[in-house]
């Protein structure tokens, strides 16, 4: 039986590598996203777009952890009316920074615009997800939940969903709920077997029990 401070901890941990997992997807995600537009814009108008310089340019600052010059970069970039698609990932890498500047008020903001702006968009998904990492940052863990139960109620083919159901467990830990985080873990356990989710969550309920 391990004590508050413990469980506490515990769910600390599991938020940096759940943080984590997410990083990686969301790497992924832009990354492909940054090779597709610049070569959509030049086999369509057979030029340079300076504009796609700049993008490349903020991106750059963000993968460099230089989040301040990233969101600077991204106003100079939609002063210019960018194109519907490009203003989507432009709005996503100014949030994604102001996240990383620990300013989630800001984040959130941003999140919820282009969650209402882009509702059925192929990555508004991502949008939701960050959203409720924002949340949890700023210790609203009951806004959190209910914003991953989001995307298992209206994105339930996402990849995020193993994910989403990890991070509601996670967040009834940080809300003290043990017995709806044991629910959680067991419910991943059986809807995912022989997966890492069903292995990390099995490995949870072995702690919490």
């Amino acid at each position: 039986m391990t004590t508050k401070m413990e469980q506490r901890v515990d769910a600390i941990f599991l938020w940096v590598k759940g943080n984590k997992d997410q990083l990686i997807i969301l790497s992924a995600i832009i990354l492909f996203l940054i090779v597709l537009i610049p070569l959509t814009i030049e086999y369509k108008e057979k030029k340079f777009d300076k504009r796609v310089d700049e993008y490349v340019k903020m991106q750059g600052f963000f993968y460099s952890e230089e989040y301040a010059k990233t969101v600077e970069a991204a106003d100079t970039l939609l002063a210019k009316n960018p194109k519907k698609d490009m203003q989507k990932l432009i709005l996503f890498y100014k949030a994604n920074a102001f996240y990383s500047l620990n300013d989630f008020d800001k984040a959130i903001d941003i999140y919820q615009k282009l969650i209402i702006k882009y509702p059925n968009d192929y990555v508004s998904v991502n949008f939701v997800d960050s959203l409720a990492y924002s949340y949890e940052m700023k210790g609203e863990y009951q806004q959190a939940l209910e914003t991953w139960q989001n995307i298992i109620n209206n994105f339930s083919d996402s990849y995020l969903v193993p994910n989403a159901y990890k991070s509601i467990a996670r967040n009834y830990e940080l809300l003290g709920d043990i017995s709806n985080a044991k629910e959680i873990y067991t419910l991943i356990s059986n809807m995912f077997p022989q997966t890492e989710w069903s292995n990390f969550a099995e490995k949870r309920l072995l702690i919490l029990n």
